[in-house]
């Protein structure tokens, strides 16, 4: 009976041991590619002021993928599925999804449900609980030295 009950209360370490594991890699992974969403929306929004906007599904031979800061990413290695703006008119020009399929993936809740998305602006949020960007397309203004930068507007 000592045995058994051994053999039960190792098992809960392990699986809280293995817990704790899944929840530290995946908030690595997570701001890795909130990282990533950040710098591939710099990207494109330079391009975007250019009159190039990228769209689509972001892999090694994607536009995007060539710039100098993103040339080494392993895209399947990230656990995220990572995409430009929608279409040319996009105000989300950045978004990252946690890959449920392939590679690095995962279909345990909460974590199938993480991503991020940026819009033209800059703001870099999560999605929320649901996985979905609620993150809105305006500028928010700031004031620094009593001097407003930028405009509010769609």
């Amino acid at each position: 009976m000592k045995w058994l009950m051994a053999m039960v209360l190792a098992g809960g370490g392990y699986s809280m041991a293995s817990s704790y594991k899944v929840q530290s890699s995946e908030k690595i992974m997570a701001q890795e590619a909130q990282d990533l969403v950040a710098e591939i929306a710099r990207i494109n929004r330079n391009r975007g002021e250019a009159g190039e906007l990228a769209t689509g599904l972001i892999a090694s031979n994607h536009i995007l993928a060539q710039a100098p800061s993103l040339k080494e990413v392993d895209w399947q290695a990230t656990g995220y599925d990572f995409f430009a703006a929608d279409d040319v008119g996009s105000c989300i020009i950045a978004r990252a999804s946690r890959r449920t399929l392939g590679p690095a993936s995962t279909n345990l809740p909460p974590y199938s449900k993480l991503g991020f998305c940026a819009n033209r602006f800059g703001a870099v949020e999560a999605y929320d609980k649901d996985g979905i960007c609620r993150l809105e397309c305006r500028q928010v203004a700031r004031v620094l030295g009593g001097i407003t930068i930028g405009q509010a507007g769609q």
